[in-house]
C-alpha cells in the first residue's frame, strides 16, 4: 500500500517502506490551504482546497502517473478560505466531504454542509439536517457516513438521499468544547 503526500514541489507518493516518489504532478495550491486528503477506492490522492480568494476551492484528484483533476462545480463559496475540509472514502468508492462554511460572523451567507464527489466528478451536497459545522467525517462499511462537530453531537448519513439521523452525546465533566 502507498499514502499520498501533498509536497512543496507536487505531490509525492510513500511507499510503505517509507520511500518518497514525486508523481511528477504539479499543484496550483498558491494562495490556498490543502485540507484533508485521502486515496480513493482507485488508488488516486484526493485532497481538499480552500481558496485564498472567492470561488477557487475545489476537490483535486491526483493519479498515481500525476495528472490532475480539479473538481469545483456546486463548490461555490462567498468567502474566500470557505471550502471542504475534511474527507473520507466511502464504501463505493464516493469521496466525502465537509464544508466548513457557518463562521459566527455576520453577512457570512454559506451554510454548513456535506457533500460527495463521484469518481467521475459528479459532486451533490447536503445542507438539510446539517446541523452542526461538521469538522470530522468517516466512512462507515456498510456505506453510511458520519460526521461531527465540536463534539456535542454526531450525524449518521445512509443512505445519501434519506434522513440524517443525528445523535447527542453528553459532554464530559470539564472537557473542552473544542
Amino acid at each position: 500500500p502507498t499514502l499520498g503526500q501533498i509536497l512543496p514541489s507536487g505531490v509525492g507518493r510513500i511507499s510503505a517502506s517509507g520511500a518518497i516518489t514525486d508523481t511528477g504532478a504539479k499543484l496550483d495550491i498558491a494562495g490556498g490551504i490543502v485540507g484533508g486528503t485521502t486515496i480513493g477506492t482507485e488508488g488516486n490522492l484526493w485532497f481538499a482546497f480552500q481558496g485564498a480568494a472567492v470561488r477557487l476551492s475545489a476537490i483535486e484528484r491526483v493519479t498515481p502517473t500525476g495528472a490532475v483533476t480539479a473538481f469545483r462545480d456546486c463548490l461555490r463559496y462567498s468567502q474566500p478560505w470557505f471550502g471542504p475540509a475534511t474527507l473520507a472514502t466511502g464504501a463505493n468508492g464516493d469521496i466525502w466531504f465537509t464544508s466548513l462554511a457557518s463562521r459566527m460572523l455576520p453577512g457570512i451567507t454559506d451554510p454548513p454542509s456535506v457533500g460527495r464527489v463521484t469518481p467521475s466528478g459528479e459532486i451533490a451536497r447536503i445542507y438539510a439536517g446539517v446541523r452542526l459545522e461538521p469538522r470530522w467525517i468517516l466512512a462507515g462499511p456498510d456505506g453510511a457516513i458520519w460526521v461531527s462537530g465540536r463534539g456535542e453531537e454526531i450525524q449518521r448519513i445512509a443512505p445519501i438521499a434519506a434522513p440524517i439521523n443525528t445523535f447527542r452525546v453528553a459532554r464530559l465533566r470539564g472537557a473542552s468544547p473544542n
